[in-house]
């Protein structure tokens, strides 16, 4: 008698998850369908026959501990997770001790974990699935020019608030050392604590504390000209990614999970259809001199103690009434992220401003590039490596045969200078559909 295939399961819905992790198990999902294998979502009740993927966080926020927790009667489990820092949280490592492998979507976690396993004796295999982008930022035309006297260079940065570790005020601190009369910073962040304003404009910076459509979202990206992120850890950096795939010229921190994809783009540097300066190509270069830049690289940072550190702090002094995730331990050490140098953003910003026409060209590449090389469906590939290497290949349910490399890499080849043609380059109109109030900021005013 055959044995039963196995069927892959993602316990909990969509819309319970929070922020990114519901949307990256989404896309996850829609394209392992796509590519044949047999999938069921939703519920904390484990189905016959079937492999778990917990793609979660183990020890936060509510109805974590369903989702992640292994379920009675499943054939293998998999807990598949992200951190922003150098030392796993408490409890982290062991939790892994129910599951059969372990999955992260960067090397930089993947390191981190296969490390913090190894102290505790914990013997699985671990696996990197790397996030693709969303289609729907597809690359934008943009003015190759703007200041001085028409609409002005606009600096953008987005986060949770401006007080954490991607590092809004900093972004604030180092704008108003550099800015001329032609210049705007956008800061994006989420309803947080008691922040009192929602849309505001002071002193050429737009605060933008409110959610936002994705519609919006992409007209606000359409309408900068340089994404700014010296984040002092993430675990993948999505954001700069899937920014840099609409042609937006981002700066980013070259440490963490950004590594993976930051130096990824040697060639399309050795195609460029058009000159690019010396002093252009230096700004794009790793610590060692080496020009692979998908993005300006922040080279110049030190290791200090992690942000985390201060924050579970803090959540000691204050209560719960502002830090009221489980995640931050004050007995813990986080380990040490990464501290930029404000020199070194202030002269990337600066850059980006001084020298418009190439950094949009070569953005524009790299859109194209990134849409060819990250997309969910390499992630489904990735899978099924994954199951490969463990010898369980042939015990998954198809819903259909896949010949990858037609799926993965014969649908966006074309022949232009990256090997890709993105037909669908139509820009958004402009304008970000938000009415921000005008004023300017009061003598030692502080904005929430």
């Amino acid at each position: 008698m055959a044995k039963q295939k196995l069927a892959l399961w993602f316990p909990g819905d969509r819309d319970v998850e929070y922020y990114g992790f519901g949307r990256v198990r989404g896309r996850l999902i829609d394209a392992l369908r796509r590519a044949g294998f047999f999938v069921l979502e939703g519920g904390v009740e484990a189905p016959p026959h079937c492999i778990q993927i917990s793609w979660t966080q183990p020890f936060d926020f509510k109805h974590c501990h369903d989702i992640w927790d292994r379920k009675p009667g499943v054939k293998y489990s998999i807990g598949y997770t992200v951190f922003e820092s150098s030392v796993m949280p408490k409890g982290w490592p062991e939790s892994f001790r129910q599951h059969d492998f372990a999955w992260t979507p960067s090397t930089f976690c993947d390191n981190v974990l296969k490390r913090e396993l190894d102290l505790k004796h914990i013997d699985i295999s671990t696996s990197v699935i790397q996030h693709g982008v969303d289609p729907n930022f597809f690359p934008m035309d943009r003015d190759l020019y703007r200041g001085e006297n028409g609409d002005p260079f606009t600096f953008l940065w987005v986060g949770m608030n401006p007080q954490d570790r991607k590092r809004g005020f900093f972004v604030h601190k180092v704008f108003e050392r550099i800015k001329t009369k032609d210049m705007k910073l956008i800061l994006k962040y989420v309803p947080y604590g008691n922040a009192r304003h929602r849309f505001l404009n002071v002193n050429q910076i737009s605060y933008l504390c409110e959610y936002i459509s994705d519609e919006d979202l992409k007209a606000m990206l359409y309408n900068s000209d340089c994404f700014v992120y010296p984040t002092r850890c993430e675990g993948y950096g999505l954001q700069p990614l899937e920014f840099t795939a609409t042609g937006l010229p981002c700066i980013a921190t070259a440490y963490s999970g950004q590594l993976d994809y930051i130096f990824s783009a040697k060639e399309v540097w050795d195609r460029m259809p058009f000159n690019v300066s010396e002093e252009t190509m230096n700004q794009y270069k790793d610590r060692d001199g080496n020009l692979n830049g998908l993005m300006m690289p922040l080279n110049d940072f030190a290791l200090a103690e992690s942000f985390y550190n201060f924050e579970a702090k803090a959540k000691r002094d204050v209560g719960d009434r502002v830090f009221n995730s489980t995640l931050l331990d004050p007995e813990w050490n986080y380990g040490v992220d990464a501290e930029v140098s404000e020199d070194d953003l202030a002269e990337k910003m600066l850059f980006a401003y001084h020298h418009q026409d190439e950094t949009k060209q070569i953005a524009s590449m790299m859109a194209r590039f990134v849409h060819a090389n990250f997309k969910w469906d390499h992630a489904a590939l990735a899978v099924q490596k994954a199951f490969e290497s463990y010898g369980i290949l042939d015990e998954i349910a198809w819903n259909h045969p896949t010949d990858w490399m037609s799926f993965c890499y014969g649908l966006n080849v074309g022949d232009d200078a990256t090997g890709v043609n993105i037909t669908q380059n139509k820009p958004l109109a402009k304008g970000i559909p938000i009415e921000f109030e005008d004023r300017i900021a009061e003598p030692g005013e502080v904005l929430d």
